[in-house]
């Protein structure tokens, strides 16, 4: 299948607005990353505009965007194309030593870091977004992203606090709870990734392995309430121990309007 200089080779992944096609730049041959939205949410779009915003504000730990357009009324993106996100690697190596999660975990915070100073909030921070590229560390799908008014309280922040955006697994327990998003879910959820890459599982990993309702988003969905539970402070905290529950303790505590200390949080995982 031809897109206007690019050509289609493999599937991917696919998705609940399209499919990721790895593909060939026709006129150089290299490898790209095809994303093809097959949705009517336009969701591809917003991604599109959030990338070029991030690009432009000096961002650069995020895909480049090689051609964007219209093909047979799908919106048709070919940007960088990663071989290997951090799943991946788990799913080869398994459990990630402190030591290497450390030297992960600065980067990931870094990357937060970055994206916090354009004030975007990415909303799906999860292993299989991190991707791995000669020792580099680089974030992708920005499709539920948003930016974090930090000249509204929280208050007056309209959000539907019926639904869940992102992966149930890893979203932040303020989402559960319905609280406008801000940039401290994504550290949350950063949080949480490392507690699954470095122990091979979460709290609330039960609910996976017993149940079908994985993305189930709907915040009263009985499957949530318990993710809720187990995500809150009182719960988690006494199941962590060493830098993981210090890092989880401070996150825990910064409220929507706080702009993290990002190079503390970093210095947490210098050994």
């Amino acid at each position: 299948m031809k897109l206007n200089n690019y050509s289609i080779v493999s599937l991917i992944g696919n998705g609940s607005f399209g499919k990721v096609y790895k593909g060939i730049d026709l006129r150089n041959q290299n490898t790209v990353a095809i994303k093809i939205d097959t949705s009517n949410l336009k969701v591809l779009r917003h991604e599109v505009s959030i990338l070029n915003y991030l690009y432009h504000d000096g961002v650069y730990s995020i895909p480049k965007i090689y051609w964007y357009g219209n093909v047979d009324n799908n919106l048709v993106l070919a940007m960088t194309y990663y071989k290997n996100s951090l799943q991946d690697y788990f799913d080869l190596k398994g459990c990630i030593n402190d030591v290497k999660m450390s030297s992960l975990m600065i980067k990931c915070i870094d990357i937060l870091r970055q994206l916090s100073k354009s004030n975007v909030v990415h909303r799906d921070i999860k292993p299989h977004n991190f991707m791995m590229n000669d020792g580099e560390l680089n974030i992708i799908d920005f499709g539920l992203s948003t930016i974090h008014n930090y000249t509204k309280k929280e208050q007056d922040i309209k959000c539907d606090a019926s639904e869940i955006t992102g992966t149930p697994r890893f979203t932040s327990y303020f989402t559960h709870c319905g609280k406008p998003v801000s940039v401290r879910d994504d550290l949350l959820s950063l949080g949480y990734m490392y507690i699954y890459l470095n122990t091979g599982s979460l709290h609330w990993d039960e609910i996976e392995r017993h149940k079908t309702s994985l993305f189930v988003c709907d915040v009263s969905h009985p499957d949530n309430l318990i993710r809720k539970y187990m995500k809150s402070p009182d719960v988690l905290h006494p199941l962590l121990s060493g830098v993981i529950k210090n890092y989880m303790i401070y996150c825990y505590s910064l409220k929507y309007y706080d702009i993290p200390d990002y190079n503390s949080l970093m210095r947490l995982f210098t050994l």
